[in-house]
């Protein structure tokens, strides 16, 4: 399952630059529906579904890539609590003066 989500993480990571994005509708069987999204589009698309075999040839290429985009974002969720943290007591201080 984990190769899946990091698959649609390459896939919004790709578009947020074109507010685009294409959900990905995994429910244990071979076929995975695809619908694209954006600003413009609504969910409203057609889906479309495709194997998991061609997910994989289509996006093997990109492993490495879609594999430290999925740890970058592991590891920025896991830094949330302590960053909120420090920036609540930054807006404290602030407050303070």
């Amino acid at each position: 399952m984990k190769k899946w989500i990091a698959i649609i993480v390459a896939s919004i990571a790709g578009s947020f630059s074109t507010s685009a994005y294409t959900s990905y509708y995994i429910n244990n069987t071979d076929k995975i529906g695809v619908q694209p999204g954006g600003a413009n589009l609504g969910l409203d698309g057609p889906k479309k579904y495709k194997s998991k075999a061609e997910l994989i040839k289509k996006y093997a290429p990109y492993k490495n890539d879609v594999d430290q985009i999925s740890q970058g974002l592991e590891y920025n969720k896991a830094q949330m609590k302590q960053i909120s943290k420090k920036l609540n007591k930054q807006a404290e201080e602030e407050t303070n003066k």
